[in-house]
């Protein structure tokens, strides 16, 4: 009896864990993103060719770590759940977002970030 308490709280705490490395992850890939976005903006012009070409660059990259954050965290799954539909394509992919739509995404994610913190520091004082 004292093993199976012993293996749950085990697969409990790998689950956790699993969600703290999605979650950071998906804040990893935000932070990218808007770093991308950043210095796009500080190089010289560039054609319409180009732009798209970046536009479908960044976001590519940003939803395959949000794909594999999602794999990794329930949070971070809860989160995109939240992202507006008229955002995203047909598959799911976030297609249609601006930079002010990534910053929205990485509150989000600060958000249940400090939940989550708060909470493990509440059950850490309670053990």
């Amino acid at each position: 009896m004292k093993e199976e308490a012993e293996e749950a709280r085990i697969r409990e705490d790998a689950q956790e864990a699993e969600g703290d490395l999605g979650l950071a992850i998906a804040l990893s890939a935000a932070d990218d993103a808007l770093q991308t976005l950043f210095q796009r903006r500080q190089g010289p012009a560039t054609d319409a060719c180009d732009t798209i070409s970046f536009d479908v660059a960044w976001k590519m990259a940003l939803n395959d770590s949000l794909t594999h954050a999602r794999e990794l965290s329930r949070i971070v799954d809860g989160v995109l759940a939240r992202i507006p539909k008229q955002i995203c394509n047909d598959a799911g992919e976030l297609t249609y977002l601006k930079e002010a739509d990534v910053r929205t995404l990485r509150a989000w994610l600060l958000e249940e970030q400090s939940e989550q913190s708060g909470s493990s520091r509440q059950e850490a004082s309670q053990t």
